[in-house]
C-alpha cells in the first residue's frame, strides 16, 4: 500500500471501530437480568428480615 490515508478514511475507520465495539460489548453496560430458577425466591416473596 503506497501513499497516505486521507483524514476522512481514518475518521470513518475509527467511527466504525468504536461503533462495532460498543455493539459487541453493549451487554456489559446493561443491568444484569433478574435471577430465575430453583434458587431464586418467588416473585411475591417478602425480603428476609434481619434481627
Amino acid at each position: 500500500m503506497r501513499g497516505r490515508l486521507p483524514l476522512q478514511h481514518v475518521a470513518v475507520a475509527v467511527a466504525l471501530g468504536v461503533a462495532s465495539g460498543l455493539y459487541i460489548y453493549g451487554p456489559l453496560f446493561q443491568p444484569p437480568p433478574a435471577p430465575h430458577g430453583p434458587a431464586a425466591p418467588p416473585p411475591g416473596a417478602a425480603p428476609e428480615k434481619r434481627p
